[in-house]
């Protein structure tokens, strides 16, 4: 495999496109200020570009987002589904709460 070809086959990247990348760092901004925390430390990208996370204070804020007519399944309903499916025995971060929002045209 080349650089080049495992460089375009990541999953956990940021998205290539720089509006996209400004779309979702905006979302993650105003996710923060709406649950009254203050992002800081580095930006973690999770599954091809579709989510962002940082730490929030003792937390951690997570965000998801796709077109909205792509929006739902298990990489949206994951964090819920497993924090009431997998044993509390199981060591991690407890889910506080979700919150949604969909523009005209992003979930």
């Amino acid at each position: 495999m080349t650089v080049e070809r495992a460089v375009r086959d990541a999953v956990f990247v940021a998205p290539a496109e720089r509006e996209e990348r400004d779309r979702m760092r905006r979302a993650h901004a105003a996710a923060a200020k709406q649950l009254q925390v203050s992002a800081s430390g580095p930006e973690v990208w999770g599954w091809q570009g579709r989510t962002l996370g940082r730490r929030a204070g003792d937390c951690w804020l997570r965000i998801v987002s796709a077109e909205a007519d792509k929006a739902g399944g298990r990489l949206w309903e994951g964090t819920a589904t497993a924090d009431t499916h997998v044993p509390r025995s199981v060591p991690r971060p407890r889910l506080r709460g979700v919150l949604d929002w969909t523009a005209p045209d992003v979930a």
